[in-house]
């Protein structure tokens, strides 16, 4: 905790193993004295640390390094970097042009400290996975429980596989009972997105294709469906694969030929940002997202005169599908409710 609060939000256990308080000192606690002579040490151990991690990927010996080198040393925590996206947030970060990122050493203690406190995702915008695991932390004490995090993945989209959460609830998670804090929700949300898309990739080479290789809508809707994604259909896939999803990743020409075709490549990167685009989506289509936005609005404004502003009840539900041209019988929207109700308040908010 003490490492924590000096702006180490992953304390390197290598490094405390060195220090050993209790070998240097014949006892397992630390006076003030000790205190600080131990807060130096790590310091100055851990910048050692990664002066040495920079200097190995730094071979011309400029002082900065390019994406590609720094998304070799977040591979060394275990990070699978997109170099694209390294490329976008540290643009972002400092105020750079994408096309000519140079990092120095200062810069890359500041990264790695920022990347470490987002359990190690390096995407920009991190806002959607951080409400998925703040919402059930209704009383704030900055801790969500192992059964919580079921709910949270439905909120992101993903389909929930008790296998692999318990799988990773026991890699992740520090405390006895598996609950998370705030940066373990972060990281197991990185992993567990990381596991989807190797699925997917798996399931394509069990169809007999290789890396690299052109998938086209049809193939890839039907690999989603297949691993449970049952709202991407051919043409939800091929409006996703039209927009520029994949321009970061390919020349014009192929993002050219990609999206009027239809189609990426059976690897993980473009896998990647369609199964992100499509989770986004909810599985609608932009025009059915629009229509949807509007007839919650009608009823959102019509809930704020009633007593419960912050959501909308079965009958609102009801009446703003048939206001969308759709008619579903009450006990399959109740059913659809009683799904998607995951704080059990009644409501759809």
């Amino acid at each position: 905790r003490a490492i924590r609060l000096l702006g180490h939000p992953c304390p390197n256990e290598d490094i405390l193993a060195k220090i050993d308080v209790r070998r240097t000192l014949g006892r397992s606690f630390l006076d003030r004295a000790d205190f600080m002579q131990f807060c130096d040490s790590y310091q100055a151990l851990h910048l050692q640390h990664m002066k040495d991690r920079f200097a190995r990927v730094d071979v011309s010996s400029s002082g900065a390094i390019g994406v590609l080198e720094l998304c070799a040393l977040l591979e060394l925590d275990g990070i699978r970097p997109l170099p694209s996206i390294v490329g976008k947030f540290i643009a972002s970060e400092f105020g750079l042009k994408k096309d000519w990122v140079k990092v120095t050493l200062p810069e890359y203690l500041k990264v790695y400290n920022i990347v470490q406190g987002r359990g190690g995702i390096v995407d920009p915008d991190v806002a959607s996975l951080k409400a998925a695991f703040a919402y059930p932390d209704q009383a704030c004490i900055g801790r969500i429980s192992s059964i919580q995090v079921y709910g949270a993945l439905s909120r992101l989209s993903f389909v929930v596989r008790p296998d692999v959460i318990k799988e990773l609830l026991m890699d992740v998670s520090s405390a006895p009972d598996r609950s998370l804090n705030h940066t373990e929700c972060l990281t197991f949300a990185r992993k567990y997105r990381d596991a989807e898309v190797d699925r997917m990739v798996a399931a394509l080479k069990s169809r007999g294709y290789q890396d690299g290789d052109k998938v086209y809508a049809d193939v890839l809707s039907s690999v989603f469906r297949e691993l449970g994604y049952t709202c991407s259909s051919p043409d939800i896939v091929r409006e996703v694969l039209s927009s520029d999803i994949m321009g970061d990743f390919v020349s014009e020409v192929e993002n050219l030929a990609n999206r009027s075709s239809g189609r990426c490549s059976c690897v993980f990167e473009h896998l990647y940002m369609l199964s992100e685009s499509l989770r986004n989506s909810l599985g609608f289509s932009q025009t059915e997202l629009d229509e949807l936005k509007d007839a919650y609005d009608a009823y959102k404004a019509a809930g704020e005169r009633s007593s419960e502003p912050d959501g909308s009840r079965l009958v609102e539900l009801l009446s703003a599908l048939r206001l969308l041209g759709r008619s579903l019988p009450v006990w399959s929207l109740q059913s659809a409710l009683d799904a998607l109700d995951l704080d059990s308040r009644g409501r759809v908010d």
